[in-house]
């Protein structure tokens, strides 16, 4: 196993654009992870390669929980509906 600084800081940066997530380099698994930080019963782990790749995962699932919870049509964003639960 080889330690990658690199990768831990992209991580960080990842999980700094997104604050609902926590989002981790796993060294073992040459990947990143990233986890939704409200209820886990809603949100599988998300993995991926690159940054990119799992931030576009990411927004995925963030359009997948909008459309699932029982907000309003009104709200039209993912963000917008995060912000309303909290509110």
């Amino acid at each position: 196993m080889r330690l990658d600084p690199e990768r831990v800081v992209e991580a960080a940066m990842l999980q700094h654009e997104r604050p609902g997530w926590f989002v981790m380099w796993g060294s073992w698994a040459r990947a990143f992870t990233a986890w939704h930080l409200a209820d886990p019963c809603e949100c599988r782990p998300v993995h991926a390669k690159t940054p990119d790749e799992l931030r576009s995962r990411i927004l995925h699932a963030e359009l997948e929980l909008w459309r699932a919870s029982y907000i309003p049509h009104w709200q039209s964003t993912p963000q917008a509906a995060s912000e309303a639960r909290q509110a």
